[in-house]
């Protein structure tokens, strides 16, 4: 129920209801300070009741507009400037001593935004508040102050911005070189397609992937014991690189994600990092498809040499040292002579002459690029 303070009485119309709230973000996030106003009006057009609460002031709960407040408003019409200014002021006040006898007790809340911003909010939530009760349209300079949305806000044009991070160490480029997501775009309107967008099918299966766990980033992946997954409600399959009618198949279904040497890793070959995919659940639904990946028990070969020689420690340095030119060109080579650069669409040329351009750029740091 929503309070009323009037000196008057209860009479006349209800002008204008007024909710709102501010938070850190849009939504999952609880409001720094919310509200709950509204405004009576009697005869001539006059205001004859106005109250509310807010909450987030006090840590005991609402706080309700207090009498002394509306009595500044009552009597005078919602456009009354001057009557407008002494209603806000004396909001204001009021809510100041709330709030300076809540700080300091064990709930206090100032922690979660300062005093002086929430104060602020009460008089911009006021101020709504009699701008909703006014009788004519508003000039679009005010009106969009109590619009539904930005996007019924006349003066409001659509927004933009840009972001420019630059590079911290020129010797690491093309790494942290700002890139545009190709598919934001579609993703940011809502255009974008994804296979839960499409409608169900009789007889048809969801996939879930089986991934490498934590602590596997260059072990050698030696099989699984599926019995767990298949025997686990609605999982109908386990699907693996064996399956591939073509093995050279696994290796170019890959090159679409640009992450992996396979779509899914064979038995026998190192798992590039966690998260490597190395099979496919398929169920009868996507929770039964999840739950039979879980089940899965990969069986892993971790060989001591193997992972120093793929994983070096880094420099007891807070950091990072310049690449050494030698490695980075072994590098390059390795990725050229094994095919994996082209099957995922890497141009080493053109990686490496953008290296060099950003070192030159940068004074150099770290030697050559290499051939």
């Amino acid at each position: 129920r929503l309070p009323l303070a009037s000196a008057g009485g209860r009479a006349g119309s209800l002008a204008a209801c007024f909710a709102d709230k501010v938070s850190s973000r849009h939504a999952n996030s609880h409001a720094l300070l919310n509200c709950c106003l509204a405004l009576r009006t009697g005869k001539g057009g006059a205001v004859a009741a106005v109250g509310g609460a807010f909450g987030g002031l006090v840590s005991s709960g609402t706080w309700a507009i207090p009498l002394s407040a509306a009595s500044r408003l009552v009597g005078a019409a919602p456009s009354d400037e001057a009557a407008m200014r002494g209603f806000i002021a004396e909001l204001v006040q009021q809510a100041a001593k709330a709030v300076e006898s809540d700080a300091g007790s064990a709930s206090d809340i100032g922690h979660l935004a300062p005093h002086e911003y929430r104060l602020s909010l009460v008089a911009s939530f006021a101020y709504k508040l009699l701008l909703s009760a006014q009788g004519s349209p508003l000039p679009p300079r005010l009106a969009s102050a109590v619009a539904g949305s930005l996007a019924a806000a006349a003066d409001r044009p659509v927004s933009c911005g840009t972001q420019s991070i630059g590079v911290s160490d020129a010797s690491l480029a093309p790494v942290s070189l700002p890139l545009p997501k190709l598919t934001s775009l579609l993703q940011a309107s809502g255009e974008a397609l994804y296979s839960s967008d499409e409608p169900s099918v009789a007889g048809e299966l969801c996939g879930a992937f089986v991934l490498a766990p934590d602590g596997s980033a260059g072990a050698s992946f030696c099989g699984a014991d599926w019995s767990a997954t298949l025997a686990s409600p609605g999982v109908v399959d386990v699907v693996s690189a064996a399956d591939f009618p073509n093995p050279a198949a696994n290796a170019t279904a890959a090159a679409d994600s640009n992450c992996y040497p396979f779509y899914l890793h064979p038995v026998g070959s190192p798992l590039p990092c966690v998260g490597a995919p190395v099979a496919v659940v398929l169920a009868d639904s996507l929770p039964h498809a999840r739950r039979g990946a879980q089940l899965a028990v990969l069986r892993l070969s971790h060989s001591a040499g193997l992972l120093k020689q793929a994983h070096p420690p880094p420099p007891p340095t807070s950091r990072r040292s310049p690449p050494d030119a030698a490695r980075v060109a072994a590098a390059f080579e390795q990725l050229r002579s094994s095919g994996f650069a082209r099957r995922n669409g890497l141009r080493l040329e053109r990686l490496q002459e953008e290296t060099r351009k950003a070192k030159a750029a940068g004074g150099g740091g770290g030697g050559g690029g290499g051939g």
